[in-house]
């Protein structure tokens, strides 16, 4: 706190004039002893009363002084008090606002604390919470794996059956089929056989068929050419050629060998000439007897 203005009051300046005063009244009458005698002089007890009134005087202004510098440093002394105290109530009523403060600072905290506590309660609420639903999800998903596995396997059991079911169906079938193909191979077999052995007989008749139809032509053919024929002067008896003839469709000879004859070159020429002058030689009876090429053995009669 700064110190307090000093200041003159009124009364003590009016003191400090009366003192002039009563100074100036002192001199005058110092003056006034060396005037010449002919001059009234003052009486002297009215100038004691005045130095007596001064000094009174003086002393009431010295005692008023005082009760002023006691009402002063009493007004200054209250002043102080007075901020003091103001300045005690600030504070006191900073120290009122601090607390305040604190508490309510306290009080916030404590709410945070509170709110933090809540916070943390309701993060772990929720993870107990999350960490049982993960256990009933973790509990589902095992139950539903299990029955997913006891269904797979059951219809893995399922499937089997059918599959054994399928495959002994299979092999009863195939067995049957296999049966059946061995009794039809076995038919087949016979049948063949019998169709063989009717080829066989039909072919063998059809070849003695043809062998007589060719034994025909033949004969047909050696008829004409020992009709033809003129037998040479020195021919024997019991002598044969074996003749080659070419000849086209219709019996038209293109070629005629005697290949092996037991007769000599007359009786050769001989049948070799016959074969010529039958050109066209017979046709057979059908058509398939029909050989380009014939060899036959040529035994003249006669």
């Amino acid at each position: 706190m700064g110190r307090p203005k000093r200041y003159i009051p009124g009364s003590l300046a009016q003191a400090a004039l009366i003192h002039v005063l009563a100074l100036g009244l002192l001199i005058v009458g110092f003056h006034m002893t060396n005037v010449p005698q002919g001059i009234a002089q003052p009486e002297i007890e009215t100038i004691e009363a005045v130095v007596i009134d001064a000094e009174e005087l003086r002393k009431k202004e010295a005692e008023k002084r005082q009760a002023e510098e006691r009402k002063r440093q009493q007004e200054l002394e209250a002043k102080r008090r007075a901020e003091e105290e103001k300045r005690k109530a600030e504070e006191r009523k900073r120290q009122l606002a601090l607390e305040a403060k604190r508490r309510e600072e306290e009080k916030r905290r404590a709410a945070e604390k509170k709110r933090q506590a809540e916070l943390r309660a309701e993060k772990e609420r929720k993870r107990k919470e999350e960490e049982k639903r993960r256990a009933e999800e973790q509990k589902r998903q095992a139950e539903l794996k299990k029955k997913e596995e006891e269904r797979r396997r059951a219809e893995e059991a399922k499937k089997e059956a059918a599959r054994k079911k399928e495959q002994e169906r299979k092999r009863r079938e195939a067995e049957a089929k296999a049966e059946k193909e061995r009794l039809a191979a076995i038919m087949a077999e016979e049948e063949a056989a019998m169709k063989a052995a009717e080829e066989r007989r039909r072919k063998a008749a059809y070849q003695r068929k043809l062998k007589k139809l060719t034994d025909e032509y033949v004969a047909a053919i050696a008829v004409k050419i020992q009709r033809l024929w003129r037998k040479p002067a020195n021919a024997r008896k019991g002598d044969y050629c074996f003749v080659y003839v070419k000849q086209t469709p219709g019996g038209f000879v293109q070629d005629v060998q005697v290949q092996k004859c037991t007769g000599d070159d007359a009786f050769r020429r001989s049948v070799e000439a016959a074969v010529w002058k039958a050109d066209p030689l017979p046709t057979p009876q059908k058509p398939e007897v029909f050989d380009r090429e014939l060899r036959f053995k040529f035994i003249p009669e006669g």
